[in-house]
């Protein structure tokens, strides 16, 4: 009884119309025709919206509820809320869901596992202004319009406030081409910080849920703000400090993690200072103000041999052997300020606007505790050194000579959300290494092969991580990750885009990196050096990547990258 349930219950929420048909034995067949038509058009594309008929699935849940033990109810609930979460247009939704006058509310409530879904990002990512969105997905562009419209009937004045924001913001982006992100998220942590004050206030008023919140914290000290904090959930963390000053709970504001971090610390990670300004409005402060990058070990005195040594200058003899070994055979001529405007680079004698340490210098628990799980950047200089074998894979030769008939594609526009995807180019790799080195207008070829390697493909020594993530591996286990193989010339790369925690690998050449915390973080559909010479690098934080240097991106943070020269990793 509960299996099946569950599978109606998620056909209901998520299904396409040819799964609806399992649930036809619990609802009325004009409902799941409804939602069929609501949702299964959303499949095709991340933007998906999709309206369930959460009455159907309440008179679902009394049926469970009415022949089952209420622990299989509650872990259905379980299993719907976080579905709910994920797509912001139902946010409003929960209140149905978790009525106070539902049997299941209450024990739902007073059931703490899995209550941290109240706080996590919803799934929609925001990769297309509003014209983009109606050419690649018109059924998505639908869905978006008819959500605006029922927002737009809000008596509230603050979601008024931000739909003007996204609407400037859109305008904007016609122009530019690149699109802030932060207009949308912001309407969508209001409606989510609402719907949780809603359960917190209403649905559980007198259950143990707020309490339990209040005093969480997970095995690293966490509490319920350093979550909203990683996240720069300001109007959710002002939710949560507002109640726990009503019942008495004054210190949730100046908490620390068990490195000494508080809220603010780790708010400062995404430059979130709307968060920041929150918290110091309930007496909360940073907890230590040591410079990160300190905590590692100091410098041996024989660093590592980076780009600043390997590139080979304007005059270098053709055919220097020394100048080919450091290379690897690829051109890394540096550019001429007719090409490559200096405005464009970091500032000088300040090559990167993120930490920096040599690989001599990297220290697994500080990396793991104060970058990867705080999501700060690092760059470390000789981080991307790999065995003699694999790294004469990347050699233009020996990727030539192992490589040369196997069949790949390039484009103009990686990331391009479909709107690359007809802009790809078929040849083998030989031919895309000719082409590389016969280019006589770099500003008009721009094709750039960028191409996700799954295990077992013919390209799969591109899966082997360099040494540094390999011992981070053996300290903490890592998600599993996906391997993205790239080889371009002079100033081609990737538009502005954001995504999961990253790790780049640059085997040989030289990067200009252009980042944005989340805070403030971007999308762009356009190729990165057009973009460049229309409206410059703006505000982004920049950095240099040289031959041999890892740079780690964590989640969110937004970046868009030119090759300064021939670039492989």
């Amino acid at each position: 009884m509960a299996s099946a349930t569950v599978h109606v219950l998620l056909a209901v929420l998520c299904s396409s119309s040819a799964s609806m048909v399992a649930a036809r034995s619990w609802m009325p067949e004009d409902v799941v025709e409804k939602f069929s038509e609501d949702c299964s058009q959303q499949q095709q594309h991340l933007d998906r919206l999709c309206w369930p008929d959460t009455k159907a699935i309440v008179t679902a849940l009394k049926a469970t509820s009415a022949k089952s033990p209420m622990h299989e109810t509650i872990g259905l609930v379980d299993s719907l809320v976080p579905l709910y979460i994920r797509h912001p247009n139902t946010l409003e939704s929960l209140s149905e869901l978790l009525d106070p006058l539902l049997p299941w509310t209450k024990p739902w409530c007073n059931d703490f596992s899995n209550k941290l879904s109240l706080m996590q990002r919803t799934s929609q990512m925001v990769r297309h202004t509003s014209e983009e969105m109606a050419m690649l997905y018109p059924e998505s562009a639908k869905a978006y319009q008819r959500w605006f419209e029922h927002m737009r009937k809000s008596k509230s004045k603050r979601l008024q406030k931000l739909l003007k924001q996204h609407e400037e913001s859109e305008a904007k982006a016609a122009q530019t081409k690149i699109i802030n992100v932060v207009p949308l998220e912001k309407i969508i942590m209001h409606l989510q910080a609402k719907a949780v004050e809603q359960i917190l206030r209403v649905s559980c008023h007198g259950t143990h849920l707020l309490g339990n919140l209040l005093q969480y914290g997970d095995n690293l000290g966490r509490s319920v703000l350093h979550y909203c904090a990683s996240s720069g959930f300001e109007e959710l963390a002002h939710v949560f400090l507002k109640l726990a000053s009503e019942h008495g709970e004054n210190q949730l504001a100046s908490r620390v993690d068990r490195e000494g971090n508080t809220a603010i610390d780790w708010a400062y990670n995404g430059r979130h200072s709307a968060f920041v300004k929150v918290v110091k409005n309930f007496g909360g402060d940073r907890g230590s103000n040591q410079a990160v990058v300190k905590r590692f070990p100091k410098a041996n005195k024989k660093k590592a041999v980076t780009d600043d040594d390997g590139v080979c200058s304007a005059d270098s003899e053709k055919g220097d052997s020394s100048c080919l070994a450091k290379t690897g055979g690829w051109k890394v001529h540096e550019i001429d300020n007719a090409t490559l405007p200096s405005s464009w680079l970091p500032p000088a004698g300040k090559q990167c606007a993120v930490d920096v340490i040599d690989v001599s210098q990297f220290d697994v628990f500080t990396f793991t505790h104060h970058y990867f799980i705080r999501g700060r950047p690092l760059m470390v200089k000789g981080g991307a050194r790999f065995a003699k074998n694999i790294a004469e894979l990347y050699t233009r030769e020996g990727l030539a000579k192992a490589f040369g008939t196997h069949e790949i594609s390039v484009t103009d526009l990686p990331y391009g959300e479909g709107l690359g995807a007809a802009r790809q180019v078929p040849m083998t790799m030989s031919a895309y290494l000719d082409s590389l080195e016969k280019r006589t207008k770099p500003q008009e070829e721009l094709h750039y092969y960028f191409a996700s390697i799954p295990p077992g493909d013919v390209l799969n020594f591109t899966t082997v991580q360099p040494d540094i993530i390999d011992a981070v591996n053996r300290y903490v286990e890592l998600a599993s990750y996906q391997t993205q193989f790239y080889i371009g010339g002079t100033l081609m790369g990737s538009p502005y885009h954001y995504h999961g925690t990253a790790g780049n690998s640059l085997l040989h050449g030289k990067k200009l990196w252009l980042l944005k915390p989340p805070a403030q973080r971007i999308w762009s559909n356009d190729i990165i050096y057009k973009s460049l010479m229309r409206e410059g690098p703006g505000d982004t934080m920049r950095c240099i990547q040289g031959a041999g240097d890892f740079l780690f991106v964590p989640n969110g943070w937004s970046h868009g990258v030119m090759c300064l020269s021939d670039c492989i990793g």
